[in-house]
């Protein structure tokens, strides 16, 4: 357990950097569940490669952000803790099921089956991360509740209600709560940078060998 706590910082910041470099990947921002099915069948004619590209990144980053969620599961211990376990396994559930079927839209999908078919299965993905990032939030607020650090829990707590209404926006994809995507996964980004540099610079460090004279 103690081996797992000390490798969520670095987790951290490699889900942080996959985060980052599988957004610069997603070719033209990627298709909207408000488009009608021939645009999203063409988007994934069109972008497919770099499309299943982005999506890999975006599985080993699910896999590093459910890392960081464990170790501070195991940081805090008792029933919050394994409500946070709970949140997480949730999130990275959603976000495989929804990263599955995009991997096979791309794959496949979109060439096999009609226009209709392909929208049909984006919206269900659609949906998928909508959940993976309600419970990513849910963790980010079970995390940020138990922060000794006053600005680190007030980035968490704000972070979380940022990535809730952008959760939301997955449903109306060009509502009002829009607005809050990109900050919403900005702000988690720098949350687990923040949180994994404060990580590592707690941890203790190892006394100096003596050398004998």
């Amino acid at each position: 357990m103690k081996r797992l706590t000390s490798l969520g910082p670095l987790a951290g910041l490699g889900a942080a950097c996959l985060i980052v470099l599988s957004t610069v990947l997603q070719p033209g921002g990627g298709a909207s569940s408000d488009d009608p099915p021939a645009a999203i069948a063409a988007y994934y004619a069109q972008h497919a490669r770099a499309d299943i590209l982005a999506d890999y990144i975006s599985l080993l980053a699910t896999v590093l952000l459910l890392a960081v969620f464990c170790a501070a599961a195991a940081r805090i211990g008792g029933s919050l803790g394994a409500l946070l376990v709970a949140a997480a396994g949730a999130a990275a559930f959603f976000e495989l099921a929804a990263t599955g079927i995009e991997m096979a839209l791309a794959a496949s999908v979109h060439q096999a089956a009609p226009a209709t078919t392909t929208a049909a299965f984006f919206q269900v993905a659609s949906r998928l991360f909508m959940l993976s990032t309600l419970a990513i939030g849910s963790s980010v607020a079970i995390v940020a509740s138990a922060e000794r650090k006053p600005w680190l829990r007030g980035l968490g707590l704000v972070t979380a209600v940022l990535l809730a209404a952008a959760g939301l926006s997955a449903a109306y994809p060009h509502g009002p709560l829009a607005v809050a995507l990109l900050p919403a996964w900005g702000l988690l980004i720098i949350w687990l940078v923040l949180g994994a540099v404060t990580g590592l610079r707690a941890r203790p460090r190892p006394a100096a060998e003596s050398v004998p004279a």
